[in-house]
């Protein structure tokens, strides 16, 4: 199931020892150095381990850009958080262009240079010969064996009859088997086995899955061959092509709104703080990779299609009757681990909680988003739309720590022919994943948390949803998100395995975001100790309370910590560094780091403020439309019987913004919507909305001339009686 492995043994904890964290020899510029000395301590783990033994895992931390190769479903909601409007012109463009975002199997694309030039996906089928006989077939190969499919390119026909003349896509082919394991009978989880590469032949591809276990060869026969255990094939289309960049909004009032981003430039911070570059002619464009998942049902009848076996020999029952629940206990918690069948050395784990995610690039930007909308520009029709990813976090000191009680539920011939424990991420049958989750506005009336059918679930990437309140519910989820005492915004993802319920509870806090937060080199490394160096990457100042490091080779891993501890907390402001001193192992590099404890700082207002403006999505101005009132009587347009030349004929209200109103003896009221920023009500006490100060010059007509103001005027209610002497 998992896209990769590490092969880990040898795990142990490295013995602490007296040196001091040494100073860092090198810096990049402009990075602030940060020396940490502690005093000795012993922070050994208690991990025991097999010095023979291989534990083999899953990677250490799923990097976001790769989300797209493990689970397209949830890549494509990623690809749909805002990112800098950073785009390329058509003419510049490489690849052929979708016509929106929203790509599927069934998307025509244009080529950049001429847009009569169209493209299609093409489609994959298992192959047929003698008209009769699927081109599938599992094997004996040796001591091992082999599951053979020939694929069969088709074009989509339908799809031809109305673009005639398109060309087929550039891409690649990648092929999955997916299928269910049972436990207590039920589909419990699923297993994917990733073929190789394909390699091309007349009229399509041919792929192959290796099967080098007994136990795998019959799960997959029996997948094959058992209608209850959903047997997939999916055939995985990877195209580069090109996606529109999201232009400026064009949605009603955006003359208001853009000439309220010129006026709110000069006393609001938080609409500004992104560069704001002379808009393009035409639209831009980024190019990217997308990925469409075919699937295509791989279960057959025996005496049907028994020939797909023949060469197989017989089948035996080493797959040990389906998912095996294991629970171990660790720091006093019992997890749950799914062992892949009686004596299996496979064992399937899951997360130990979710985490708002940050994305892969420094400086690790959360992957969420904040949009306002307006249907009519009112305040009363706005609402905002809080998307999130929420990491999938694995505590991989609980993972190694619980090998050797894993170890005592495999066979010994097991150990001894196919290595160690396997360890990998649990992937549930769909339909016994929930999301739940509390926010201001959420509908408890079933229990303490709503369901969110629409959210998607990958336990190997995360959790992806979307929230839309009006402004009075966000204000609280706001606060939420920077608060630590609150139940808002906990959830749990609910997993039905059998007759055995399993909970893994989060929050949404800024406070608390997933990996990464800081990068990590080596700039000294000697015989007897190597130093490792942290910088803090994000936007945010960085506290925790320890460290520890994964050391790798080719075939073990060692779990270590620091020759000695700091006097915790540790605080790293953005861009600061610390050295850190460790213990060298021979032929072991380090392959990751794990700050422990670690929360961002969010002690001020412009903190806060500079966490959210990144997450803001500025494709719809956080605007509404304001009403003043612009009103006076009608006696002001009365001839003065002392002098009757002075007769005021108009009065004229220029708003800073551009926007204006005239007053007349017929026309002695005028309603003028001003652009307000949503933001404003962020800082505003509860429950109230702010009362803005806007500027206006007033221009008095009379009939022997004009009155024109010199200066601005202020005023902030939402009625103006122009002052008029």
């Amino acid at each position: 199931m998992a896209i990769s492995q590490l092969r880990i043994s040898n795990i142990q904890a490295l013995p602490a020892g007296t040196p001091v964290f040494s100073r860092v020899i090198r810096k990049a510029p402009g990075v602030t150095e940060r020396v940490v000395v502690g005093t000795p301590v012993t922070p050994a783990i208690p991990v025991a381990a097999a010095p023979a033994k291989t534990v083999k895992t899953a990677p250490l931390r799923v990097d976001i850009a790769d989300a797209k190769l493990i689970d397209p479903a949830i890549g494509a909601r990623i690809s749909t958080f805002p990112v800098p409007r950073i785009g390329i012109e058509r003419s510049q463009v490489t690849v052929p262009i979708a016509p929106d975002n929203a790509i599927t199997v069934d998307t025509v694309f244009e080529a950049p240079a001429d847009p009569a030039v169209r493209y299609y996906w093409p489609r994959y089928e298992i192959g047929i010969e003698d008209n009769r006989l699927f081109r599938v077939r599992l094997l004996k190969d040796g001591p091992a064996w082999r599951l053979i499919v020939h694929l069969k390119k088709v074009a989509p026909d339908a799809l031809l009859q109305q673009v005639p003349g398109a060309l087929e896509l550039p891409h690649q082919v990648s092929v999955v088997l997916r299928y269910s394991v049972l436990l207590n009978g039920q589909a419990g989880a699923l297993v994917e086995k990733p073929f190789t590469e394909p390699s091309e032949e007349e009229g399509g591809l041919r792929v192959e899955l290796p099967v080098t276990t007994l136990r795998d060869r019959d799960d997959i026969y029996r997948a094959m061959t058992e209608a209850a255990l959903n047997a997939t094939l999916i055939v995985r289309l990877k195209a580069r092509v090109a996606v529109q960049v999201p232009p400026q909004p064009s949605a009603p009032f955006v003359a208001q709104r853009v000439a309220a981003n010129n006026m709110l430039a000069a006393t609001r911070i938080m609409m500004v703080k992104r560069p704001q570059p002379q808009a393009p002619a035409g639209p831009l464009y980024r190019e990217t990779d997308r990925l469409i998942d075919v699937a295509q049902p791989f279960c057959y009848a025996l005496n049907l299609h028994g020939y797909i076996f023949e060469g197989l020999g017989s089948v035996g029952s080493t797959g040990g009757g389906g998912l095996l629940r294991k629970p171990v206990l660790w720091n006093g918690v019992s997890h749950s681990y799914y062992q892949a069948g009686i004596g299996s050395n496979v064992f399937y784990y899951l997360p130990d909680t979710f985490k708002l995610g940050r994305r892969p690039e420094a400086p690790h930007q959360p992957i969420a988003s904040v949009k306002f909308q307006s249907a009519d520009g009112s305040l009363a029709a706005m609402r905002a739309t809080f998307a999130y990813f929420a990491t999938a976090v694995v505590n991989w000191e609980r993972l190694l720590e619980s090998t050797e009680k894993l170890r005592s539920f495999v066979d010994e011939e097991v150990l001894r022919t196919t290595g160690d424990v396997v360890l990998e991420p649990l992937l549930p049958a769909p339909d016994n994943v929930v999301v739940k989750l509390t926010y201001p506005g959420a509908d408890l009336s079933g229990g303490p948390f709503e369901l969110r059918p629409k959210a998607t679930v990958d336990l190997r990437l995360g959790v992806t949803d979307a929230l839309s309140l009006p402004v009075d519910p966000f204000m609280e989820l706001y606060t939420a998100l920077f608060v630590s005492e609150t139940l808002s915004l906990a959830g749990a993802v609910s997993i039905r395995m059998g007759d055995q319920g399993e909970e893994i509870p989060f929050n949404l806090r800024f406070r608390d975001t997933a990996e990464p937060l800081v990068s990590w080199a080596v700039p000294e490394a000697g015989t007897d100790h190597f130093t490792l160096q942290i910088t803090n990457q994000v936007e945010s100042s960085l506290v925790f309370s320890g460290i520890k490091a994964f050391l790798s080779g080719t075939s073990n891993m060692v779990l270590a910590r620091p020759l000695e501890s700091p006097p915790a907390p540790v605080r790293l402001n953005p861009g600061e560094n610390a050295s850190f001193r460790f213990a060298a192992v021979p032929d072991l590099e380090v392959k990751d780091v794990d700050l422990v404890g670690t929360t961002t700082v969010l002690d001020s207002k412009e903190a806060q403020d500079r966490l959210f403006d990144l997450i803001l999505d500025d494709s719809t101005p956080p605007v509404y439309m304001r009403p003043i009132v612009v009103k006076t009587f009608k006696a002001i347009f009365d001839p003065p019987a002392a002098d009757p030349q002075r007769q005021i004929m108009a009065i004229v209200i220029d708003f800073e913004n551009g926007l204006s109103a005239e007053l007349n003896a017929d026309q002695l009221q005028q309603t003028v919507d001003m652009p307000e920023s949503v933001l404003e009500i962020l800082s505003a006490p509860e429950g109230t909305v702010p009362a803005t100060a806007y500027r206006y010059k007033m221009n008095v007509v009379r009939l022997n001339g004009q009155t024109r103001d010199a200066e601005w005027r202020t005023h902030d209610t939402g009625t103006l009686f122009p002052p008029v002497e």
